[in-house]
């Protein structure tokens, strides 16, 4: 099987990824692709996950946010 990352969020799994050599990506960096590729619009999704239990600072939030802002000025 091939795969460009690990999917994982957890501290310590992350960890024990990247010390066996693989790469690791979290859902927040999954977002981030989406909304730079145009894909998804980062206002909407992060409007979601603050209605979620999903666990990200505000200033996260706010980065993710911004991308769909940069992508629609410039």
């Amino acid at each position: 099987m091939r795969a460009d990352f690990v999917l994982m969020d957890e501290a310590r799994g992350r960890e024990a990824a990247q010390a066996k050599g693989l790469s690791v990506i979290g859902t927040i960096g999954v977002l981030e692709r989406a909304i730079r590729k145009g894909l998804i619009d980062g206002l909407e999704v992060t409007a979601k996950l603050r209605a979620t239990s999903f666990r990200a600072t505000p200033k996260l939030l706010a980065f993710l946010a911004g991308l769909t802002r940069e992508r629609l000025s410039g």
